[in-house]
C-alpha cells in the first residue's frame, strides 16, 4: 500500500485471511511463499517495478510482489508472466509440493496451470467467493472472467478448501474440507465487557470499506434507529472511505478510525460491545462466508450478522442472524 498507493481494489480481508493461512502452514512445519500480483487499479498509468516484503509477525513470511503496470489489461498481463516467472525461479531454488491457488483470478488461474505443468506441484483451491456470484450476489465482468479462471484450471485441482459446506458441494472432490475461519493468537487479550461498564454500548464494524460489505447502509440504519447511549465505530478502509465520511462524520455517534495497525484493532475490540456484520447478499445463502465472522465469534462478544451460511450449533449461538 505505500509503495503502490492501492486504494481502489485495496482487500483488507483477503491480505488478513492470506496473513492467517501462512502463519498457520508455517506453524505446521511448511515453508510458505506468498507471491501476488500486488495489482493497481488507480488508472494511473504508473510503472511499478517488482518488490519484496514480508508478512510482519511471530510467523514472518515472504511476499514477493510482480512488476505492475497501472493500465488496464497491459498490467495483468504484464504481472501474470513476471508471476510464473518467479513460480518458476522459486521451484528452481526449492521444489514446490504445493500450489494453493486464492481464488480463481484469471491471471493468477493461468498462471497456476502452467506452473503446475512445469512444476507438477498440486494445485489446491482456496475457494471463499463464489465464481458465479459476486460478493453482493450480483454477476459482473468480473464473475465471467473468473468463470473462465475455473475452467482453465478446473481439470488440475486436487483439492479444495473452502469456507462452507456450500461452496465445497461445488467441487466433486474427496481431498476437501471447510475452513470457516481461523483465530489469531492476539484475541486471547480480548478481556470480557467489565460488569461495572458505563460507557456507551459500542457497535463495531471491521473491514473493507466497499460497497458488498454493507457498510453504507448499516450507516443509514443507524442514523434511523437512533439508538439511545449508543455509538457505531468503523475501522477500515477502501473505495467507500471519502463518501462514507462525507455523508456520515457529522452524526456524532458514529466514528470512522480508518486503517488501524493489528494491536490496535485487539484494543478496539476490547472497548466493543457488539460486532456487526453487515455483508449485501443477494442470492444463495452459503455462496460468500467471511473469514472475519469467526474473529468476530472469538473475541467473546456478541455478534450481529446477515445471514450468510448455516451454522452448526457450536458457532450459531455466538451469531444473531438478521
Amino acid at each position: 500500500v505505500s509503495s503502490r498507493g492501492v486504494v481502489r481494489n485495496r482487500a483488507l480481508a483477503g491480505s488478513q485471511k492470506i496473513s492467517l493461512l501462512s502463519g498457520t502452514l508455517t506453524r505446521a512445519g511448511c515453508k510458505v511463499t506468498v507471491l501476488s500480483l500486488g495489482a493497481v487499479a488507480e488508472r494511473s498509468l504508473r510503472f511499478y517495478g517488482s518488490l519484496r516484503s514480508r508478512i510482519p509477525g511471530k510467523w514472518s513470511v515472504p511476499v514477493l510482489y510482480q512488476a505492475e503496470w497501472d493500465i488496464p489489461l497491459v498490467g495483468r498481463a504484464i504481472g501474470a508472466l513476471g508471476l510464473l516467472i518467479a513460480i518458476l525461479r522459486e521451484n528452481r531454488t526449492r521444489q514446490m509440493d504445493i500450489i494453493l491457488l486464492y481464488n480463481c483470478g484469471l491471471p493468477e488461474a493461468i498462471v497456476a496451470r502452467m506452473a503446475a505443468v512445469y512444476t507438477h506441484a498440486h494445485i489446491v483451491l482456496e475457494y471463499e467467493d463464489d465464481v458465479f456470484r459476486g460478493p453482493d450476489g450480483r454477476r459482473s465482468w468480473h464473475q465471467y472472467c473468473q468463470i473462465i479462471g475455473l475452467r482453465i484450471v478446473a481439470s488440475a485441482i486436487r483439492g479444495v478448501i473452502a469456507a462452507s459446506p456450500e461452496l465445497v458441494t461445488r467441487f466433486p472432490l474427496s481431498n476437501s474440507y471447510v475452513l470457516r475461519g481461523i483465530l489469531a493468537d492476539d484475541l486471547s487479550e480480548v478481556r470480557p465487557v467489565a460488569s461495572g461498564d458505563v460507557m456507551p454500548t459500542r457497535f463495531l464494524f471491521a473491514g473493507s470499506l466497499q460497497a458488498s460489505k454493507g457498510v453504507g447502509k448499516l450507516c443509514s440504519a443507524w442514523v434511523k434507529a437512533e439508538l439511545p447511549n449508543c455509538e457505531l465505530h468503523i475501522i477500515g478502509s477502501g473505495p467507500l472511505s471519502e463518501s462514507l465520511r462525507v455523508a456520515f462524520d457529522s452524526q456524532c455517534n458514529i466514528k470512522f478510525h480508518g486503517y488501524v495497525s493489528r494491536a490496535r484493532l485487539v484494543e478496539l475490540f476490547n472497548e466493543a460491545h457488539v460486532l456487526v456484520n453487515p455483508h449485501c447478499v443477494a442470492g444463495e445463502i452459503g455462496a460468500v462466508f467471511p473469514f472475519k465472522l469467526i474473529e468476530y465469534i472469538g473475541t467473546g462478544r456478541p455478534v450481529i450478522s446477515t445471514p450468510m451460511a448455516p451454522l452448526p450449533k457450536a458457532l450459531a449461538g455466538g451469531v444473531f442472524y438478521s
